[in-house]
Formats: C-alpha cells, structure tokens, sequence
C-alpha cells in the first residue's frame, strides 16, 4: 500500500468496518492511528502512526514513518522472559497520557493494561497471534533519535510505538500539546493491520469504479437517446 492512498476517507472506513468510533466532533479532537506493515521481518520504520483530527470543520490527515513492533535486537534478546511485548491491534480509549520516556523527554506513557503478545522464540521474526495477555509494561508513543531520521529500529523499540524522524516527533508532539489544551491530556489508539486498510482502499475504490461505469452507461444512454431523436426528426 502507497501513503498516498491512505487518506481520511480510507481511515473512517477502517474504523467502521471493526466497528471503531473515531473521534469527530470538534477541532483537535485526536484520532492517533499505527498502521502496522504486514512484513513480520522488516527491521525498518516500515509502518506508519497518523494523527487525524478536524479543524474548521475539515479533516486533517497527518502521517509519520514508524514502527509499531518491536526491533530485531529486542526480538533476538527480549526483556522479559516470556518474550518480546507486540501490542495487539486493537482500539484502546483513553490508554495514553503525556509523560516522560524513560525520564528523558516528553511523550505519550501508557496509562492502563493493553493486551499483549509476548515472543519468545528468538528466530527474529514477529509473531503475531497466540496468548494474549494484559500487562503494564511501558508501552509509549515516542521517537528514536533525538536528531535527524533513524532507519533501523533495533534498540529503539522493545514493543513501543516509534517515529523515525524527530522532526515529525515535534511536530506529533505540537498537536498533541494543542488537542491536550482543548481536551485534556489522556489520548486513544487505534491500531490497524495494513490488511484492514486494504479492504477498506478497495471498498473505496470499488465505489469509484461503479460511479465510473453508472456514469458510462449514463452517457451511451444519453447517446442513444439523441441518435433515436435524430431518426424520428428524419
């Protein structure tokens, strides 16, 4: 899937088909977005995290470069013994506020279980699926270098959601700060698997094409209207 191709309309329709409620009332009223690459071996910044919000009534559609899994390293050598945290997609009300990563710089930290699979085999490659278990652990929404863009995750997530470049960060960071003016520091999260928007670009899609062919039958119609009009006149 191109970044092009995801745009609000592609995103609402993803919140509908799993039966999600976006936040759309009022200006600044966050949608934070992980959209997670189907790739289960990319040591890259290969996913993306949006910010979708209203202003003036208008959709705004913000999207950074990011990982939503953890990277290589915390696969191969996991915190904790049961394996390496992958956040289940999901939605998650009110599962995030701003506070500190790690002490150091200003974030959003979580704020209540989320469910969690936990890899343990070591071979690298994600697993997404099996025992879910809701834990505590440190689940953020920050950056990877404080300079420039990073363009391996490694060490950079254990099972975070990381944006690759730290000018996106603070730019994340500025709308978040004015949506936390007007509605408060306590955030959602809606994750996604890049399928789900798939079916949702091809549902857009699919609607184009039939309004394209409603609309060539509307025109040979027409055609043929005023080809019979012309015989009768003659």
């Amino acid at each position: 899937m191109r970044i092009s191709d995801i745009t609000p309309d592609v995103l609402l329709r993803a919140y509908a088909a799993r039966g999600w409620k976006p936040f759309t009332e009022g200006d600044y009223n966050l949608n934070i977005i992980g959209i997670r690459a189907d790739d289960r071996k990319s040591n890259t910044f290969n996913d993306l995290i949006c910010l979708l919000y209203k202003t003036d009534g208008r959709w705004v559609l913000r999207k950074y470069a990011a990982t939503t899994d953890p990277g290589l390293y915390y696969r191969q050598n996991p915190l904790n013994p049961r394996g390496t945290a992958i956040l289940k997609d999901g939605y998650y009300r009110g599962a995030f506020g701003i506070g500190l990563h790690h002490g150091q710089y200003r974030c959003l930290v979580q704020t209540k279980p989320l469910p969690l699979w936990r890899d343990g085999n070591r071979d690298g490659v994600l697993d997404f699926g099996g025992k879910v278990s809701e834990e505590m652990a440190d689940i953020h929404i920050h950056r990877a270098s404080a300079s420039g863009t990073s363009k391996l995750v490694d060490r950079w997530s254990a099972g975070c959601q990381v944006i690759a470049s730290s000018a996106d960060w603070a730019d994340f960071m500025r709308v978040v700060d004015i949506a936390a003016k007007r509605w408060g520091g306590v955030f959602s999260y809606a994750l996604f698997r890049e399928q789900d928007l798939g079916r949702s670009l091809s549902g857009s899609q699919a609607g184009g094409v039939t309004a394209l062919f409603v609309g060539v039958l509307v025109m040979l119609a027409m055609g043929l209207a005023i080809a019979f009009f012309r015989e009768m006149v003659l």
